[in-house]
This record gives structure tokens, C-alpha cells and sequence, in this order.
């Protein structure tokens, strides 16, 4: 029996990849230095796209928040922009339409749902896998008057699919659709570890 056990153990130490892992808290905006991650040997099944496998090098930054011990999933960071670019969004949501789940820490595609006079009702993507860095539910009793909701995005031109230089105009096509009730955010799951 004992040997049998031994063989899967050693079997699955061959399957180990190594992969980034947080040794402290990171926050969207923080430059990435080798000091914030080290290097652990897992054992991953069919989830190696999702992290930061080997070494990451210079000029990337957080984009998303990623606690400490945690594996560094790749959309948490980004290459950094000439000047760091990275704006922080809040918007505020119908409390009865923040889908659970959003949470600091959350990722999140955001949507743009079309007016309801408008003749094509199918709604766009924004915005592809952002980091959600606070969010009020609208269950804390801080909510805005009428139950809306405050959720604040991490957005970098990685995200909005365009370069640093449309990111403003991005941003603001969020804010403009958030300012009308036309936002609509879906959560991005984990992938199993």
C-alpha cells in the first residue's frame, strides 16, 4: 500500500508547474516587483493559462486586487502604461442588480445595456475581466438615496482592448452609460484551484 501511495505522490510532483504566489496583500495601481511574488512549484489541472507561470519581469503593474498567498492570476496584472495609466471608476448600480459575488477582490465584465426606446436591444461589452477594488452592496445601510449600490473598477486600456491612448474615452463611455442606468456588471468566476 505504502508504495502505491508513494508512486501517485512522486507521479503528481512531476506534474508541479511553477507559479507566481503573492507574499503580501496587492493593490490595483501598485507596480509589480519581484518582492511582491515568489516562485511555488503546483499542481494545476487544465487551469495553467490563468497564472503567472515562471517570472514576470519588469513594467507590469496590479490591476486588480490579490491577497496574500494567493496564486497571481494573469489578469491581475498588466503591462504599465508610459505614466502608470490606471483609473478608478465608481459607479453606481440598482442595489437589486449587483450580481453576488461582487466584492473587493471580484473580477467583473461590465456592460452597456441599451436605452429602452432604442431599437437594438442587445447590450456590448465595455469592458473585459476588471478588478473590482471596493464595492457597497447595498445592504450596509450606505447606499446612495433609492438603493443604489457603489462599485469602484480598476480600468487600464489592457482591459478596455484599446491602447493607453483611448483609455479616457473609454472611461468615459462608462461613465456616461453608469450616469443613465445603463451599466450592467456580470461576475468573472475563479477558476478551480
Amino acid at each position: 500500500g505504502s508504495v502505491v501511495v508513494g508512486t501517485r505522490v512522486i507521479a503528481a510532483a512531476d506534474h508541479t508547474v511553477p507559479v507566481l504566489v503573492a507574499t503580501t496583500d496587492l493593490a490595483p495601481g501598485q507596480p509589480l516587483t519581484a518582492e511582491l511574488v515568489e516562485t511555488r512549484d503546483v499542481l494545476l489541472d487544465g487551469n495553467l493559462d490563468r497564472y503567472v507561470t515562471g517570472a514576470i519581469g519588469d513594467g507590469y503593474v496590479v490591476v486588480r486586487t490579490v491577497g496574500k498567498g494567493e496564486l497571481l492570476p494573469r489578469s491581475s496584472v498588466a503591462p504599465a502604461t508610459s505614466d502608470g495609466e490606471l483609473r478608478y471608476v465608481t459607479i453606481p448600480l440598482p442595489g437589486a442588480e449587483v450580481p453576488a459575488g461582487v466584492a473587493r477582490g471580484a473580477v467583473v465584465d461590465v456592460w452597456r445595456i441599451p436605452p429602452a426606446d432604442a431599437a437594438e436591444r442587445t447590450a456590448q461589452r465595455l469592458l473585459t475581466g476588471v478588478g473590482v477594488t471596493d464595492a457597497d452592496s447595498g445592504e450596509s445601510g450606505l447606499t446612495t438615496t433609492g438603493g443604489q449600490a457603489r462599485v469602484t473598477l480598476a480600468v487600464s486600456p489592457v482591459h478596455a482592448g484599446k491602447s493607453a491612448a483611448r483609455l479616457d474615452e473609454t472611461v468615459g463611455a462608462l461613465v456616461t452609460a453608469a450616469r443613465d442606468g445603463l451599466v450592467y456588471l456580470t461576475v468573472v468566476p475563479e477558476a478551480p484551484e
